[in-house]
């Protein structure tokens, strides 16, 4: 069984952060934030320049790159206050893109700023009581989950979404991998509309599902949550990793805090001296 300590923990979930919000740099956001947002600027009086500026969102794209070095120094964390700094350091960034007009529309950054709420509250208590803790950060960690979920359950109580013309859209223009590809060249349009209206139905069944979840017993939790997060890659293919990346990563982290039997090592009690 492996056993994470209070510092490989913070890791493990930083791991997932740094991973899920670059994964589409070379695809895609490398040259949108580098150059794209600078010839196609947004201007929308109502929002602060904070929120508009090209500027501010590439600054903010690249800065959680500054986190990088705590994962590949054994001792980077040696002080409480280097954990605290580096959580707010993905906070910031992801509350500052989840708003930005040229970002707010990718789900990436929604759920990295909750994800990184929970990272900066576990660097705030990483040295409390061991009970705490754990106890503690299972139970916010399922609760940031299940809200996301509910978040997305809501928005698609629509017509829209139930009938399926929602998805059907985004489909139209976006899913470009199989079996979408195998359905738009072998169905007619009204057979494809009828399998989007039938996904689409089991799309928002599952987030409300995932959204029951926080009332789930442990072993079904851990079993069940991350199969049915992970099929969400049915719909989008890869680059969703972006978004539901952290999740797993969190449930992983999670997971494994509650098997454990010693929190720490003594070394990990040297290292976390504030």
């Amino acid at each position: 069984m492996l056993y994470l300590s209070r510092i490989n923990a913070f890791k493990v979930v930083l791991l997932g952060l740094l991973l899920s919000w670059f994964i589409k740099g070379p695809v895609f956001y490398f040259e949108y934030v580098n150059e794209t947002i600078f010839v196609e600027k947004v201007h929308i009086d109502f929002f602060p320049d904070v929120f508009v500026s090209p500027y501010i969102c590439c600054f903010f794209y690249y800065l959680p790159l500054v986190t990088l070095p705590i994962l590949l120094l054994r001792n980077s964390l040696s002080h409480r206050s280097v954990s605290i700094v580096t959580a707010l350091i993905f906070t910031l960034s992801s509350f500052v893109l989840m708003q930005h007009q040229s970002t707010y529309n990718d789900a990436t950054f929604v759920v990295s700023f909750w994800v990184a709420s929970w990272l900066f509250w576990y660097a705030l208590n990483i040295q409390a009581d061991e009970s705490f803790l754990k106890k503690h950060a299972r139970r916010l960690g399922k609760v940031i989950i299940s809200v996301i979920f509910l978040g997305g359950f809501i928005g698609k109580c629509t017509s829209e979404w139930w009938s399926g013309t929602a998805l059907f859209g985004i489909y139209e223009n976006f899913f470009n991998h199989w079996p979408f590809t195998w359905l738009k060249s072998e169905f007619s349009r009204e057979a494809q509309q009828y399998t989007l209206g039938v996904l689409s139905k089991v799309l928002i069944c599952v987030e409300l599902i995932i959204t029951s979840s926080i009332l789930w017993k442990d072993k079904f939790y851990y079993r069940v949550a991350p199969c049915l997060i992970f099929g969400i890659t049915f719909f989008r293919g890869w680059q969703i990793l972006s978004v539901i990346g952290p999740l797993l990563f969190l449930i992983a982290t999670i997971y494994f805090l509650s098997k454990e039997r010693r929190f720490e090592s003594s070394s990990d009690n040297e290292n976390l001296a504030s």
